[in-house]
């Protein structure tokens, strides 16, 4: 008895390593369009950069804008229409600097769903490699 469980043990023992790295390259056979992926690639990170670039024209806009309005606010005499035209400069300026970071994050959900379908498209295992790349890491807070 005591030999018959270690010979299955040893069995055992010996054939999961085959067993293991057959369904590691038992599923993975599939052909991957590399170049169509690449372009997919491609086409999402210039649909990002441009929201970026977006963002940030509309960004500095903000800041300029609320640079000229706090200091026109302060060059006022009157005290309450000086902390009136202060705290609408701020206010001004978060609005919009929020408005910026929402048309960003829109953008740029925009571009993953898109090169999401579009790496799909590609055939293989292309959807599930393409998987790990992730935009879930890159958000804006202003």
């Amino acid at each position: 008895m005591k030999k018959f469980i270690l010979g299955v043990f040893v069995l055992s023992v010996l054939a999961a390593p085959a067993l293991y790295a057959y369904g590691e390259t038992g599923s993975s056979n599939k052909t991957v369009d590399a170049a169509c992926v690449s372009t997919a690639v491609s086409t999402r990170e210039d649909a990002v950069l441009a929201a970026w670039s977006k963002f940030d024209d509309a960004v500095t806009a903000a800041l300029t804008a609320r640079k000229t309005a706090l200091v026109s606010a302060w060059a006022l005499t009157d005290v309450a229409a000086r902390k009136k035209a202060v705290r609408e400069a701020w206010a001004t300026a978060k609005k919009a600097r929020r408005s910026a970071a929402g048309t960003y994050k829109t953008e740029r959900k925009a571009a993953w769903t898109a090169f999401k379908t579009a790496v799909k498209a590609c055939g293989g295992t292309a959807g599930s490699d393409a998987s790990s790349e992730s935009d879930s890491s890159e958000s804006v807070a202003i």
